[in-house]
């Protein structure tokens, strides 16, 4: 169980003996204890409680709140710099200097090393409309070992992509154009995974070396 349903678990817990205790005195009739001055501890407790987790889930809110802008600042950044690329240094065309190619490959690892699953995808399909990643000759940028996990790419166009040993775990192919790519030695996928999330594989060299159909 994830440790934020443990903690609202507990408290949930809390509460629930808290009413127990009451009623178990109340059913004994008050033999030990005024009734009404359990009834106002345990009210207390309740009360105590509810604010407890009020606090709890408003903190998280914000917690998700904040990682959600730290997202799409950094993507924002990223492409930002990648455009300056395209159009200052004309990254997309025979004619870049290599060096290029490798800067762009280095930002790319580090943002999607750092962003969510849905934002993943938008960088991703950015570099396929900028023809960055569309393969041949035209690789400028290799998603080698690319971290991809739980990527959400659901009817992505990834075809030509160089994704050899790309970190592929959990990722949403459903849908997605892979054709041409390369996908030798990913991980956290199969040759069968694939065939039957993706849309489609035609020419793709696949996890095991060979090639499809």
């Amino acid at each position: 169980m994830p440790r934020k349903s443990m903690v609202i678990v507990a408290i949930a817990l809390l509460a629930a003996v808290a009413v127990g205790v009451f009623l178990g005195v109340w059913a004994l009739g008050g033999a030990t204890m005024n009734q009404g001055l359990v009834g106002a501890i345990v009210g207390a407790a309740v009360s105590f409680v509810g604010v407890l987790i009020g606090q709890y889930l408003t903190g998280r809110t914000q917690r998700e709140l904040e990682a959600q802008r730290a997202y799409e600042d950094a993507l924002r950044k990223y492409l930002e710099l990648l455009g300056k690329l395209l159009v200052e240094h004309e990254l997309n065309t025979p004619g870049a200097a290599p060096k290029l190619g490798i800067v762009a490959r280095a930002h790319t690892l580090v943002a999607l090393e750092g962003l969510d699953p849905r934002r993943k995808r938008i960088l991703l399909q950015f570099l396929h409309e900028a023809e960055l990643i569309i393969g041949g000759d035209r690789q400028i940028v290799s998603l080698a070992g690319a971290p991809l996990r739980e990527a959400n790419l659901n009817g992505a166009d990834l075809s030509g992509a160089d994704l050899h040993r790309a970190d592929l775990s959990k990722a949403d192919f459903s849908g997605a154009d892979l054709s041409r790519a390369g996908l030798e030695a990913v991980r956290g996928s199969t040759k069968e995974k694939l065939e039957q999330q993706v849309k489609s594989l035609t020419n793709a060299t696949m996890p095991d070396g060979s090639k499809h159909a």
